[in-house]
């Protein structure tokens, strides 16, 4: 939220002030260094008390949110800055400095948009403990990666789950442990992870064939 407020009042004051030049300048491209950054931030998953919990995820929903605040604000406010006056080739090569700015950043938290709903995700119901296992699945070094698990239901019923942009912490544990908590009942889009150790993510479930045979 602290995020969206930063970004929003940045991009408002460069539209106001886009008659100077170099303040509205400095200004948009502040705010394109600020989504650069959080592209390339990741989240702080030690093992911490459950009560944190709540601050993570709304963290995590914060961060994404960014992609829609800069083409809301970001992206026209450096339009605005560069086009108020006939355009020149400094003016031009800022502009395209601030979408490769925006634009790696977006790139990075591309597969994380779906975390805005984290916090709802994980107020769904008590958390459940259920076996789980990795599948099969390329993945991305780094601090986030993609993965995908079979889940075992209580029941006995079978889900597939995918993960994009997940922790890698997440996925060396359910390695480790094999079995991972939902939170609440599984639905297509479920919360999983391991809340006493802050470790959350997204998951999109499904019966049947896992969706990458």
């Amino acid at each position: 939220m602290v995020v969206r407020a930063v970004l929003a009042v940045i991009g408002l004051v460069s539209v106001v002030l886009y008659a100077v030049h170099d303040l509205g300048r400095g200004l948009v491209y502040g705010a394109a260094v600020a989504t650069f950054a959080l592209g390339l931030a990741s989240p702080h998953l030690s093992a911490v008390p459950r009560s944190t919990l709540a601050r993570e995820v709304r963290v995590r929903a914060a961060m994404a949110m960014t992609p829609a605040v800069v083409v809301v604000l970001v992206w026209p406010a450096a339009a605005v800055v560069t086009f108020a006056k006939a355009p020149t080739t400094s003016g031009v090569g800022f502009l395209v400095a601030v979408f490769c700015l925006t634009g790696f950043g977006l790139a990075r938290l591309g597969g994380r948009v779906a975390e805005w709903r984290l916090p709802w995700l994980t107020r769904r119901g008590p958390w459940c403990r259920v076996p789980a296992t990795l599948d099969p699945w390329p993945t991305d070094s780094g601090d986030l990666t993609t993965a995908a698990a079979t889940l075992t239901l209580p029941d006995g019923t079978t889900l597939h789950a995918t993960l994009t942009a997940v922790p890698t912490p997440l996925v060396d544990h359910l390695t480790t442990t094999g079995h991972i908590w939902l939170a609440g009942p599984p639905a297509p889009l479920t919360a999983l992870g391991y809340p006493d150790h802050s470790l959350v993510a997204v998951a999109r479930l499904r019966s049947g064939t896992p969706a990458h045979t």
